[in-house]
């Protein structure tokens, strides 16, 4: 009677170990759904779902939005009458008033072939180096870009030219 009441008890604990599996199997295959991967490295900059909100897994409902920060693009507006001297692969200096004097290495990746007829200006791509991640997205910023260079010429500091008429020399 012992070895039947044994071998009953080890019965039940082999279901039990059964059941527990089944539950661990299913906890697995739950996390493993609920595990979120991007296709690039960065940083999340905009999280579209709520905590505790379902959701149905596939690419037609975005969860997050995620950006490397490491390089961003600044779009900007070039004026017609500039255009002549943006190519692409051309130094841009990026300055936002955030940060004051501190400028940000940057290229022209991309010119727009057609001027906006309303704002007659183009679209200039820039990829701007932001190691620091101090520049965000969405930040207002201005680029400069050196035109020309002309060398060996006298250069006078803008605040050295004057507008108004101090004196009139006599005659006679």
């Amino acid at each position: 009677v012992a070895v039947e009441v044994d071998n009953h008890e080890f019965v039940a604990a082999e279901a039990g170990v059964e059941t527990a599996q089944a539950l661990l199997d299913t906890a697995d295959r739950q996390l493993s759904r609920a595990k979120v991967t991007s296709p690039i490295a960065g940083s999340v900059v905009k999280r579209l779902v709520s905590v505790g909100e379902q959701v149905d897994g596939t690419a037609a409902q975005p969860l997050i939005e995620v950006a490397n920060l490491d390089v961003l693009e600044l779009a900007a507006n070039v004026p017609s009458d500039r255009l002549a001297g943006i190519r692409v692969g051309q130094a841009v200096e990026i300055a936002s008033d955030a940060y004051g004097d501190r400028t940000f290495p940057g290229r022209v990746i991309a010119i727009a072939p057609a001027v906006d007829a309303a704002t007659n200006t183009a679209l200039a791509r820039i990829a701007v180096t932001n190691s620091e991640h101090l520049l965000k997205i969405g930040m207002y910023a201005q680029a400069r870009v050196a035109i020309g260079e002309r060398k060996g010429v006298l250069t006078v500091p803008p605040s050295a030219v004057g507008t108004k008429t101090i004196g009139v020399p006599r005659r006679g």
